[in-house]
């Protein structure tokens, strides 16, 4: 597991500091949603993206 931590340890100083925001959201997220699998959290992600796929909201935001 120590590998692991010096591994993104590691990657996180190659990363550019404009990047980090990004990568700390994931990482919280992952924090946030520890014990589910990475499938059951892109379920979840998908069905609060069905909210705003419908023809409604296509419509209206088609001429906006």
């Amino acid at each position: 597991m120590d590998e692991i931590r010096e591994k993104l340890i590691q990657m996180i100083n190659e990363i550019p500091v404009s990047d980090l925001p990004q990568l700390l959201e994931t990482a919280e997220y992952l924090r946030d949603h520890h014990g589910k699998s990475f499938k059951e959290m892109l379920m979840e992600n998908e069905k609060k993206m069905d909210l705003w796929d419908n023809d409604i909201d296509d419509e209206i935001y088609m001429y906006v």
